[in-house]
């Protein structure tokens, strides 16, 4: 079966039912694939929606894209990537963009044991069934799957991406992070890069009025400091 029943009922939309999928169908269909660029990207999604949220995964589809907000940036990641994958791996239409969603469940289970309060006075301001329906409605968006745990670890192992996409307010490394910039979950980190995949920080887009989002001076800073993205061995796929 390609989506998960039980998120079914709460996803009424034919497109994003369409798109919610199952660990099963990552591991049988998706994984063994060599040839398309798995990209994967890891979020809880809430509402509302800016341009931070959308921009990254925008950015994570189209790789191979002269952005000219960020020539820098992208002509260096581009260059890396390339020396990696190759060059025709890079076209949007190679580029398999899934979504991992922390569930309703999952969101119990962080609230619970960090208090973390991220729904403002509630576990979450929309359920997995909103969340999951309007990432689904973006058209760079390949695929979802919900996790229920603390972490993405078994959709890392299931799915084997070539790179995880983070948003540019984190750091990779803990030594580098702070109130403003947390860093990435650790173990997530271990197993993108034990499978030789790579971690990409994507710059959060414009405000409102078109200026440079500040993770993209975050961003500059961390690359002069460690490289543009993580774990750049050689060899295609």
């Amino acid at each position: 079966m390609r989506y998960a029943p039980r998120y079914k009922d709460h996803i009424n939309s034919p497109v994003t039912a369409s798109k919610v999928l199952t660990l099963d169908y990552i591991v049988r269909e998706l994984a063994p694939r060599t040839d398309i660029l798995k990209v994967l990207n890891i979020g809880s999604y809430d509402f509302p929606q800016h341009v931070g949220h959308t921009g990254t995964l925008e950015f994570s589809k189209c790789l191979k894209t002269n952005f000219n907000l960020y020539p820098e940036y992208y002509k260096s990641v581009h260059e890396q990537l390339v020396q990696k994958f190759g060059e025709d791996m890079l076209n949007p239409n190679k580029i398999f963009l899934l979504v991992a969603m922390n569930s309703d469940k999952s969101y119990e289970l962080l609230d619970k044991k960090y208090k973390t309060n991220w729904g403002h006075g509630k576990i979450a301001s929309h359920s997995q069934g909103e969340r999951a329906r309007q990432i689904a409605n973006l058209g760079v968006v390949d695929g979802i799957v919900l996790f229920d745990g603390e972490r993405a670890s078994d959709v890392i192992k299931a799915y084997q991406p070539n790179v995880l996409t983070k948003g540019g307010d984190y750091v990779v490394e803990p030594d580098d992070s702070s109130d403003d910039h947390p860093h990435i979950d650790q173990e997530e980190r271990k197993l993108v890069e034990d499978i030789g995949g790579s971690i990409i920080l994507m710059p959060l887009g414009v405000d409102a009025n078109g200026k440079s989002h500040h993770s993209y001076q975050h961003i500059r800073y961390l690359a002069e400091k460690h490289g543009f993205i993580t774990n750049n061995n050689s060899g295609k796929q």
